[in-house]
């Protein structure tokens, strides 16, 4: 974790690069030790500013994003991760010990844990689940699921033996919707990062006009990912229109049974032969050589 007083720092220093154009990062003074100045340049040429810059970069387009799409953590939500991140830390002794190494109190670690949080409800938002997703995973291992569900709301075994997925469906979706949203994570921020404007006002001119172009390039390349649409054109004669309706039904149906077909088991595949097999018996279509060149003989007469 970095500490508070950088980002006070950087903040200082952008301010005064909009206040004063002629300044540059080799000809700002942030320190002197010992008669020795430590410039802009220096702090430039770490390779945790760079990292810390991003940082802050990411953390507003994520408080960007999620406000443009009503989204929020409240303090209880804050608090309720706070004491998580105690109880991990070894109690409350342990955590203000921590805390006090690394220079900090629980107000940075707040500023630090919302944008993340944040971007995990961004990242849920972005995804779409239906109540059939969440039951299949849950069906795929639903122990799992009954014991995380009965752990995280302090169920006995029993109760947690009992559990339905009727009883755990909002908790189900929201996994599914965690789970698939980290999948499309970098994708999420790409597409963040390529649809905002960042300007970079510490850099020389030349350094800005590099981001620029990596901007430019990030931006093509998310535009490029995106599904094209193609129109079909629409036939002005009656007839051609209802043709055209009646083939397009055709085509989905024919996608859809054959989707149907090849995600079927092997071992419904089999049942399904079984069950074909009975119902040919059943209805006299195995019928002996005998017995169908008697019922010739009698369709002779």
């Amino acid at each position: 974790m970095i500490h508070r007083g950088i980002a006070v720092i950087i903040a200082t220093i952008l301010v005064i690069v909009l206040g004063a154009c002629t300044i540059t990062p080799d000809t700002y003074t942030l320190a002197t030790v010992n008669g020795n100045r430590i410039t802009l340049k220096d702090l430039e040429d770490n390779p945790q500013f760079a990292g810390f810059m991003e940082q802050l970069v990411m953390t507003q387009l994520i408080e960007d994003a999620a406000a443009a799409k009503g989204l929020s953590v409240n303090d209880e939500d804050l608090n309720e991760k706070l004491e998580e991140m105690k109880a991990g830390a070894g109690g409350q002794a342990m955590w203000e010990e921590q805390l006090a190494a690394q220079g900090m109190d629980e107000d940075d670690v707040r500023g630090l844990i919302r944008p993340q949080m944040l971007l995990t409800e961004l990242l849920k938002a972005s995804v779409e689940v239906t109540e059939e997703d969440a039951r299949a995973e849950f069906e795929m291992n639903p122990d799992y699921y009954r014991r995380a569900y009965g752990k995280e709301n302090n169920l006995t075994v029993d109760e947690t033996e009992n559990l339905t997925f009727e009883d755990m469906k909002d908790y189900l979706i929201d996994q599914k919707k965690l789970s698939k949203g980290y999948e499309q994570g970098q994708s999420t921020i790409d597409k963040l990062k390529a649809e905002a404007k960042i300007e970079y006002l510490y850099l020389s001119p030349e350094e800005r006009e590099k981001m620029r172009q990596r901007q430019e390039k990030l931006k093509a390349e998310q535009t490029a990912k995106e599904p094209s649409v193609v129109e079909t054109p629409i036939e002005e004669d009656a007839s051609g229109e209802e043709a055209a309706k009646t083939e397009e039904g055709t085509t989905d149906e024919g996608a859809a049974e054959e989707s149907a077909t090849d995600a079927v088991p092997d071992e419904v595949d089999e049942a399904a032969e079984d069950e074909s097999a009975a119902e040919s018996e059943a209805s006299g279509d195995n019928a002996t050589p005998d017995e169908e060149a008697g019922e010739e003989k009698a369709g002779d007469k």
